[in-house]
């Protein structure tokens, strides 16, 4: 292995940072669990059976890249060389991967429902993938466990930390476009008033999809670059709080978009499905006659309903296509 010479600083200092960062995220991951289970009572069962899961699978990830943290900085203070288990990191590595396989699974599945044949097999590819890269990073995080040489780990193992972060970049990527694919498609087709509902799902689409495989690329490049340093896993111990939050921000972003589209007349739909219509009642209309009678007129109509979801993608018709929340 070739690399920079190790140091106390691309050693334990990089893996310090890249906890406390992933220490703040998981905190940002908590107050997003908070705010959907109290904006969002009504979504369905399995849904927020999702929510808590991964939160808790979160809580143990942080529990083991923490104690990991207290064994470099108080155990192995300044021996970095003398490192030679990391049972936190193996924990980390397990949780990780369960909680990697089921964000992927949950954007896959919407570009599943959604793209049209055979575009829809991309996500049927990608949850697929995302099973496997789960059952690789399993493996890992048991060779981890049981690890005794943290360079004998590096040298034997180079292959399949590769593999898994490259999967998890390349998988990332592939979702963001097809969605994109599909959001730029069906604006082609929708109303001027309503194209920037569909900007708002493209801009969200490429926010969540940058941050986690940016991530994924910067570990795998510097794992590439400085295999026997720590700076590759200060990102990667920060990577499954990435997908956590795109993850939460994906179902609390709903209430933000129909407050949109309600501002353009659209049709929306709460958590339960149950359609809210936004309607508009005609103003009232003052007619002066010639003899200075001034009688007012109201329009009693029905109130309008405005639904231009054969134009443009409403959260309503998409959740309801796609059988997952939108955005």
């Amino acid at each position: 292995m070739v690399g920079p010479a190790m140091t106390l600083g691309n050693t334990f200092g990089a893996f310090e940072v890249g906890t406390l960062i992933a220490v703040c995220l998981f905190g940002m991951v908590t107050v997003q669990t908070e705010f959907y289970f109290r904006e969002f009572r009504d979504d369905k069962r399995w849904l927020k059976c999702s929510v808590a899961l991964v939160w808790l699978l979160e809580a143990g990830h942080t529990v083991g890249v923490c104690f990991e943290l207290y064994r470099t900085t108080i155990v192995y203070a300044g021996r970095p060389l003398e490192y030679n288990s990391f049972k936190g990191i193996g924990v980390a590595t397990l949780l990780g991967g369960i909680i990697t396989m089921i964000v992927q699974s949950f954007f896959s599945l919407r570009t599943w429902r959604l793209l049209p044949s055979p575009y829809r097999f991309i996500g049927l590819f990608c949850i697929i993938a995302s099973v496997v890269r789960c059952g690789f990073s399993t493996w890992l995080s048991e060779i981890a466990l049981t690890a005794t040489s943290l360079v004998g780990y590096l040298v034997k193992n180079q292959w399949l930390i590769t593999m898994l972060l490259s999967m998890g970049g390349a998988l990332d990527v592939v979702v963001a476009l097809s969605m994109m694919y599909f959001f730029l498609t069906k604006r082609k087709n929708a109303l001027q008033t309503t194209t920037r509902v569909v900007d708002r799902l493209v801009g969200f689409t490429v926010r969540t999809g940058f941050l986690t495989s940016m991530t994924a690329i910067g570990a795998l490049v510097a794992f590439q670059l400085a295999p026997n340093t720590y700076i590759w896993v200060g990102f990667y111990v920060c990577l499954a709080k990435l997908y956590t939050n795109a993850f939460l921000s994906a179902l609390n972003a709903r209430q933000e978009l129909r407050r949109t589209m309600g501002t353009s007349g659209l049709v929306v739909e709460n958590s339960t499905s149950n359609f809210e219509r936004l309607t508009r009642r005609r103003p009232s209309i003052s007619v002066v006659v010639d003899i200075q009678t001034e009688r007012d007129i109201e329009l009693q109509d029905n109130p309008v309903k405005w639904d231009h979801s054969a134009t443009t993608p409403s959260s309503s018709s998409l959740e309801k296509e796609s059988g997952v929340p939108f955005p």
